[in-house]
């Protein structure tokens, strides 16, 4: 009998994002779209295992069938508050939607998609 598993993959994303800045006064909204090539660098599953003799712990770091590069798009709408000629804050809701599946050969296709929020001041010098 399997108990629960566990899959970790880490990825580095290499984006390409274009934003264009609507100012009104103090107000910006920055809308943006684009592109992003993610590469696998390190794959691990673990699963448990139920025995006779109790649970086994099983780890594989070479997940077969996933792909050593996928791509996905976002798209985010900004919003930013000009406190003075050196403050502003800032606020970027951002959607990652996929492009292509991260495994191959594969009877169901893997799709990442994600949601972030990102918040921040930006101080001019």
């Amino acid at each position: 009998m399997t108990l629960p598993s566990t899959n970790t993959l880490h990825y580095i994303g290499v984006p390409l994002v274009i934003k264009y800045v609507f100012t009104n006064g103090r107000f910006s909204l920055v809308p943006g779209l684009g592109i992003a090539a993610n590469f696998l660098t390190q794959g691990k599953l673990q699963t448990s295992i139920a025995t006779s003799t109790g649970n086994k712990t099983s780890t594989s770091n070479n997940i077969e069938g996933l792909k050593s590069t996928y791509f996905n798009g976002s798209a985010s709408m900004g919003a930013q508050y000009k406190l003075n000629n050196s403050v502003e804050f800032t606020v970027v809701p951002t959607m990652r939607f996929a492009l292509s599946s991260i495994n191959r050969n594969a009877p169901v296709k893997t799709n990442e998609s994600s949601f972030g929020l990102a918040g921040g001041v930006i101080v001019n010098f």
